[in-house]
């Protein structure tokens, strides 16, 4: 059986192998690709922090 992954694993995941990816893009010298990773890096960062302040509990009260 599959584990199911969270929302918040599955863009920790994917900014972890977009980072290798820019790494290595960038070790040979694609500066267009590069680009492009950054950008895509900058907005999984933003989903991530959006995602993660939706499960928090900051800003909530206990009465409700």
């Amino acid at each position: 059986m599959r584990a199911v992954k969270t929302p918040i694993e599955r863009l920790e995941f994917g900014l972890r192998w977009e980072a290798y990816r820019l790494a290595y893009f960038s070790s040979i010298g694609h500066s267009t690709e590069v680009a492009a990773l950054t950008a895509k890096l900058q907005k999984l960062e933003e989903d991530l922090r959006r995602e993660s302040y939706q499960f928090s509990d900051v800003g909530q009260s206990a009465f409700q």
